[in-house]
């Protein structure tokens, strides 16, 4: 079994809106109801984690799928989406909800790229030299081209990642981190430029202005 975690319970404290960016309509839609639309011809089953006030609302609009309460931070939304995983699973995705571009083709590629590796990353080559700084000074220049900027879904061995999220006691950005820590062989899958995740309120009129237009 195959099952996607839509991640949608953060606080969108980038983005100047009082509701939290997932939940914001384009063309009459949530931002959410993007990325559940395309996996859902992907996965047998998904699940959606949201902020507690949200819970009734969105189970009345998904009662097929598995709406469950996240924490106060990712890795522990993440978790409990897992905890919340048909223990018939053997392959988790995990996706950010701010990121309403996800394809079939990106989804297609995780699941696959899991037959040979225990986690998949979905990234895309920067196109600007990248640097890393230490109190306003330039510490290192990184070469760009063994440089990528990593994306959702990821994609897991199941038990692999439930027991990494168990044994590695440390909060972080995204899930494949957790795994990497854990000692799991990783993998990577191309992602598209157009899956950019929607931060502040310049990303939101760039998405407004792709759907509009569709």
């Amino acid at each position: 079994m195959i099952t996607a975690i839509i991640l949608a319970a953060g606080r969108s404290s980038r983005l100047n809106q009082n509701t939290p960016k997932p939940f914001l309509k384009i063309n009459n839609k949530k931002i959410l109801d993007y990325s559940i639309k395309t996996f859902q011809n992907n996965v047998d089953k998904i699940i959606i984690v949201v902020p507690a006030e949200w819970e009734k609302t969105i189970k009345n609009d998904y009662p097929n799928h598995n709406v469950i309460t996240g924490g106060t931070t990712r890795k522990e939304s993440s978790y409990k989406g897992l905890i919340a995983c048909n223990k018939k699973t053997t392959k988790v995705l995990i996706h950010d909800a701010a990121r309403p571009f996800v394809n079939n083709r990106i989804i297609t590629d995780c699941i696959n790229k899991l037959n040979d590796f225990d986690a998949v990353t979905t990234a895309v080559k920067p196109v600007d030299t990248i640097i890393t700084i230490d109190k306003n000074n330039i510490d290192n220049v990184l070469i760009r081209k063994l440089c990528r900027l990593e994306q959702t879904p990821q994609a897991f061995k199941y038990d692999m990642i439930l027991k990494a999220h168990k044994s590695i006691n440390i909060d972080t950005t995204d899930d494949i981190y957790i795994a990497y820590s854990a000692g799991a062989k990783c993998g990577i899958v191309d992602g598209s430029y157009n899956n950019f995740k929607i931060t502040n309120d310049i990303d939101l009129d760039v998405a407004n202005t792709i759907l509009k237009n569709k």
